[in-house]
């Protein structure tokens, strides 16, 4: 098949989700075109922004057999483009702001809806949202990545202990200072280093959570986190917000931790970088559980029959 990924201003993990997906289906002899449209679909919607973004995006999707939209205003374009006259499905990554009629009708002219998490998958269902399903992304398995020359490669010492982390936003979803939280963990743990994936591209196997001692992912819309599902994979311990159902990425207390608002976020990375042992076991935990071959399988044969 040949199908239209379609996307627009989205976050690392999403982008990340895209290529992934996009990566997978190819493997199994489908094309896929990755699509950002940000410099033509703005996010105010109204009636002559959408003829004008229904028009580009028609022309765009003419050679494909299927769009599948990652996130809310990608999906709204395909609504409005395609009603029920194109094949469409779209993913659900984020909680939505609002689940007014005007979003959930168009939501429901898609073929399906795909929902990252279960807490996406009820607030959509509470708001009468049809059709939807829960598919929570996981990743391709990859062979085990030499860590301590990783890390010797970057810099680090031995007692160093490195925290990846994703853009970095607080509760409201504004962005955080990371130097500050840096400080704060520093005065407990000296020796942690601090760093952000903003700017940077997280692909399957990247060297930066194979060296890390701890992932953290601080979105509070996010209903998964990429990072945390490479860092896992990796068998690096996760630290996810409770909220939006990243929660679901981990097992407390078995491959990783919650937390719940920003005031404590500094205090339990660094509670957490103070029981290396600790983490140690949850990431050989982590890394034995997302060996899982089976499931990134099923993962894209149940994708494909969505675009049919």
């Amino acid at each position: 098949m040949n199908v239209l990924f379609l996307h627009r201003a989205s976050k690392s993990s999403q982008r990340t989700w895209v290529r992934w997906l996009a990566a997978g289906l190819e493997s199994i002899g489908h094309h896929i075109e990755i699509l950002d449209a940000d410099d033509w679909m703005p996010m105010p919607t109204g009636k002559q922004v959408d003829k004008g973004v229904s028009a580009r995006l028609i022309a765009e999707a003419k050679d494909f057999d299927a769009v599948h939209a990652f996130g809310y205003r990608a999906a709204w374009a395909c609504a409005e483009a395609f009603r029920h006259k194109f094949p469409w499905v779209y993913t659900a990554h984020d909680m939505p702001k609002t689940t007014n009629h005007e979003l959930i009708d168009r939501l429901g002219l898609a073929t399906m809806g795909l929902c990252v998490s279960k807490a996406i998958y009820k607030k959509l269902d509470e708001a009468w949202c049809t059709p939807i399903k829960t598919q929570r992304p996981v990743v391709q398995p990859f062979d085990q990545l030499d860590r301590e020359a990783i890390r010797k490669e970057a810099g680090l010492l031995p007692e160093d202990m490195l925290v990846v982390i994703d853009e970095g936003f607080d509760d409201e979803g504004n962005r955080l200072d990371l130097d500050a939280l840096q400080r704060k963990i520093q005065a407990r743990v000296p020796s942690a280093r601090l760093m952000s994936i903003l700017g940077k591209e997280v692909c399957c196997s990247s060297k930066m959570v194979t060296a890390a001692d701890l992932t953290v992912s601080t979105d509070p819309r996010a209903g998964t986190s990429c990072l945390a599902l490479e860092g896992l994979t990796a068998g690096t311990p996760a630290l996810v917000r409770d909220q939006a159902g990243c929660e679901d990425v981990i097992d407390e207390h078995v491959t990783g931790f919650r937390f719940v608002n920003d005031s404590e976020l500094a205090d339990t990375i660094a509670s957490a970088l103070q029981a290396p042992l600790t983490l140690e076991s949850m990431g050989t935990a982590a890394r034995v559980r997302n060996l899982k071959g089976e499931q990134w399988s099923d993962l894209l044969e149940q994708t494909v029959k969505f675009y049919t």
